[in-house]
């Protein structure tokens, strides 16, 4: 059976308004977040009558508080790929093609142009059509892109971790994520969200920094705030713009 999705109250942010809608799920915690442009409030199906209108009220109160607080954040929508065109990861002119081909595997290829310019040649079956071509062009260009951009990347955190930290490291890895810019496990592997390909250095700067301080505390206490100021004393600007710009994550 499916839930049925319930429209609240919309939310005014200056001069832009948000729809709401409610729905009910199978999962076990409530929360709220943007989808396409609107509010979305999801809470568990165990919930009923008068606990379930308080969470969704609480979730909405907190949507609103936060939409008008940074009216401009989720104006900007992630990084996705539908078509051809050309992209800037890490900086690098990469211009993303497609062809269609007769193999029944979507498969993509990376070629050099110049020292600065990258190609990414995606190959999909002619009978993929509408959002099925989509997101397979979608999840090829990521993995296109997170290829070519790792080695670049993992000169930046090597240079940051050897410039602020001089800790021992395991794989550097990209991943879309939805939920945080960046992690990094008891093994030192550490994940960078793809999106960081495209914000300013010194966002990146700020993320890979982050997590290196984890390697020495894992907790967000008062030491692990003392570590990250130490390498860099601006890190509540760079933080504030990175919350500014969440919507940008997936």
């Amino acid at each position: 059976m499916v839930n049925p999705i319930e429209e609240g109250n919309p939310i005014s942010a200056q001069d832009r308004q948000f729809r709401v809608f409610v729905k009910s799920s199978r999962n076990r915690h409530s929360y709220a977040r943007i989808k396409d442009g609107a509010v979305l409030i999801s809470v568990p199906e165990r919930l009923r009558g008068k606990k379930r209108e308080e969470t969704v009220h609480y979730l909405h109160l907190r949507m609103e508080r936060l939409l008008r607080r940074h009216p401009g954040r989720f104006t900007e929508r992630r990084i996705e790929f539908s078509g051809e065109c050309v992209s800037h990861p890490l900086g690098v002119e990469t211009t993303i093609s497609t062809e269609a081909v007769f193999s029944e595997k979507p498969h993509y290829s990376i070629h050099e142009r110049e020292s600065s310019k990258k190609e990414v040649r995606i190959s999909l079956p002619g009978s993929l059509h509408g959002s099925e071509y989509s997101k397979t062009f979608n999840l090829l260009a990521t993995r296109a892109i997170s290829e070519l951009s790792i080695a670049q990347l993992s000169a930046a955190v090597e240079r940051i971790n050897k410039e602020h930290f001089g800790e021992r490291l395991g794989k550097i890895r990209i991943r879309r994520s939805r939920s945080i810019w960046g992690s990094i496990s008891r093994d030192r592997n550490m994940t960078i969200n793809f999106s960081l390909l495209y914000v300013p250095d010194d966002m990146l700067e700020y993320v890979v920094v982050h997590e290196l301080s984890h390697i020495r505390n894992r907790r967000h206490d008062k030491r692990f705030w003392e570590s990250v100021e130490e390498a860099l004393p601006d890190y509540k600007e760079r933080r504030a713009w990175l919350r500014e710009h969440s919507s940008l994550m997936g």
